[in-house]
């Protein structure tokens, strides 16, 4: 079997084509609900670790500077 002509094909080019464009959507959609749930799950640490501070159960600290 030659994979060349199928490569050049219309149809099957179209169908390779169609493939990788819906292939991409679907990954670009995955990547901005996973970009979405990082940014809530720090937003919720930063919310506790405020919560913590303000409730006096840990000191507040701030970073090194090294």
């Amino acid at each position: 079997m030659q994979i060349m002509p199928l490569a050049f094909d219309f149809v099957q080019s179209r169908f390779i084509r169609k493939f990788m464009a819906d292939f991409a959507r679907e990954y670009r959609d995955l990547a901005d609900q996973l970009r979405w749930l990082d940014r809530y799950q720090r937003e919720a640490e930063a919310r506790r670790r405020w919560i913590a501070v303000s409730q006096g159960q840990i000191p507040e600290t701030k970073p090194d500077k090294t």
